[in-house]
């Protein structure tokens, strides 16, 4: 994306660089960049199998079984609490104007009050949790994206470099102390900061909130500039596909309960592609290998990392590049995509949202797994497919299938 980015400055004769975000603070800073020192949600996963995994559990004499239990029925559990330690224990506001480089116990249980769909005793779990693997990460001497923006916040009047400009992309990815380091690159004489995005795509872990980047201008003592547009017409053909992405839009707000900014209603561009065959799930497990490898030109997403490496070694015939995470998806487009696991992932969750419960609503975690399925679905351009391993999902009568799916294409052979 980054490549685009940079042909398509040159394109139009814009001097000026792209940056990935934490890639651009070592840069302000004067820091060599080293992406394998990088915390993302694969090492914090892979951390968290083998540390809480069943042997690791046993060698402890029950502490962390203890530590553990009041998180045992969560689905999805590593995410759930990576997102919390990107978003919170390491991203939150409150971390500014401190010297701290993570939250103290009672500030970020006041920053989560606000997350009904956890009990206390399940945030103090998550916190005790965020804490010992940033122990890890020190002792390994890893660095977090939020790592690299308090070092520009910290550094910031003994010289950085500053710009002229910046243009940010995908803003609801952010978290809360990265948009302060930002801000604070921008030359002191200049106020040209842009920021593009829809908080309803907020995919990448942390709790991006409509009114997130005022709440960040008020931290910073700064009047943020109230100038925006909303760009409501899609250059997608597909008139199925936007009418499917419209109903996506009106659940949303019955099952996740989200108010206010964002995207509402996509309008058709003036030419339209009246094809029907837009969307199909599969129901023939013999099918799977075959569609995958005989649809060259398709692109095949998964929820997350994890779900991708288990599609790589179950077909091993798929060019790995073919096969990427919904976060590399992100700000991409293909004809086709095909979806793989994306209900079988996040079951438990959707579920929450279908039956419009309480303890969706509210949930960073219940937003975000909304999110991850409507960008899947943005990515397409004319159609795309459902393949999932769990097949009861892709039955009459689950509740999954009958609100989402009823009106796909069976796909038989």
């Amino acid at each position: 994306l980054s490549d685009k980015v940079r042909k398509d400055l040159a394109e139009f004769k814009i001097d000026g660089n792209c940056y990935k975000l934490d890639e651009y603070f070592a840069y302000v800073i004067g820091e060599e960049y080293t992406p394998n020192k990088v915390i993302n949600e694969i090492v914090f996963i892979n951390w968290f199998n083998k540390a809480y995994s069943e042997t690791e559990i046993k060698k402890n004499k029950g502490q962390k079984k203890k530590k553990i239990a009041p998180l045992s029925d969560k689905p999805d559990l590593a995410r759930l609490l990576y997102t919390y330690y990107r978003g919170v224990f390491k991203g939150s506001k409150k971390l500014y104007d401190t010297n701290e480089a993570c939250l103290q116990y009672q500030t970020f249980m006041s920053e989560m009050s606000k997350e009904d769909y956890l009990s206390e005793e399940e945030k103090s779990a998550i916190y005790n949790i965020c804490l010992e693997f940033n122990d890890y990460a020190n002792a390994s001497g890893l660095l977090s994206d939020n790592d690299y923006a308090l070092k520009v916040i910290r550094q910031v009047n003994y010289g950085i470099k500053r710009t002229d400009c910046i243009i940010i992309d995908e803003v609801q990815d952010l978290t809360e102390i990265e948009l302060i380091a930002t801000i604070l690159t921008l030359k002191k004489d200049s106020q040209k900061i842009y920021f593009y995005g829809d908080p309803h795509q907020s995919i990448n872990p942390n709790v991006f909130k409509t009114n997130t980047i005022n709440l960040v201008f008020t931290e910073l003592k700064k009047q943020a500039v109230e100038e925006s547009e909303h760009l409501k017409t899609t250059y997608r053909t597909n008139k199925h596909l936007i009418s499917y992405l419209n109903d996506l839009l009106k659940n949303r707000d019955k099952w996740i309960g989200l108010f206010g900014g964002g995207l509402q209603h996509i309008d058709e561009p003036a030419q339209v592609d009246n094809d029907t065959s837009w969307a199909g799930y599969v129901t023939n497990k013999d099918l799977y290998a075959k569609i995958f490898e005989s649809n060259p030109n398709s692109m095949i997403i998964t929820p997350g990392e994890v779900e991708r490496q288990q599609l790589l070694k179950k077909y091993p015939n798929v060019e790995p590049a073919r096969a990427i995470t919904i976060y590399d998806a992100k700000g991409m487009e293909w004809e086709t995509i095909i979806m793989y696991n994306m209900f079988t992932s996040y079951e438990n969750y959707f579920l929450d949202m279908i039956s419009e419960s309480d303890k969706a609503k509210r949930s960073t975690i219940h937003r975000m797994t909304f999110n991850k399925y409507y960008v899947g679905c943005t990515r397409s351009t004319k159609s795309f497919v459902i393949i999932e391993e769990n097949d009861k999902l892709l039955q009459n009568h689950n509740p999954i299938f009958d609100t989402l799916l009823s009106s796909f294409a069976p796909i038989y052979r």
